[in-house]
């Protein structure tokens, strides 16, 4: 019997710092926290924003992989928790085989940060497993909605060597 899988939704990423970010995901019976590092919180926030860098960072890299091999991520599921560290599956199929071929899925493990990353650049729909959505705490009254995302500048206006010449 497969488990049931639940599509959630990234409500909202709140503390991008230093120490990370904490992303909360919504379904319709309940809101959960996954926390990020700071890298991946930056990275997410720039992606949710629509953001481009004026070089390629390590997700934009995965993207031009994926496309340049006909593969294209369906979905990711958030599918355990091990020792407190959330677990996922990205589910990819290359889309110039055909769909008889079992062997056009491939599933590859993966952080959710990353997930979530790849998802909100090439949307694609992220869900959790339902023992994972019944471990986690329902954080949905915690009156997170009127917070917004976090702004960056853009990354033209961080441009290092600009310092260097100051």
């Amino acid at each position: 019997m497969t488990e049931e899988i639940i599509e959630v939704t990234i409500d909202k990423l709140i503390g991008v710092s230093p120490d990370g970010a904490a992303v909360f995901l919504k379904s319709t019976e309940k809101t959960f926290v996954i926390f990020i590092g700071s890298t991946e919180g930056e990275a997410l926030a720039r992606a949710v924003q629509e953001q481009d860098t004026p070089r390629p960072l390590t997700h934009d890299l995965l993207r031009s992989i994926l496309i340049g091999f006909d593969l294209k991520i369906t979905k990711v599921i958030i599918s355990e928790i091990l020792d407190s560290a959330f677990c996922s599956t990205l589910v990819l199929i290359q889309t110039g085989v055909d769909k008889d071929d079992m062997r056009s899925e491939v599933r590859i493990d993966c952080r959710p940060s990353d997930a979530f990353v790849l998802s909100a650049r090439l949307g694609f729909p992220i869900h959790v497993s339902r023992s994972v959505l019944d471990q986690v705490n329902d954080v949905t009254d915690l009156g997170i909605a009127d917070i917004p995302f976090p702004e960056f500048p853009p990354m033209s206006e961080m441009d290092p060597t600009e310092d260097e010449e100051n």
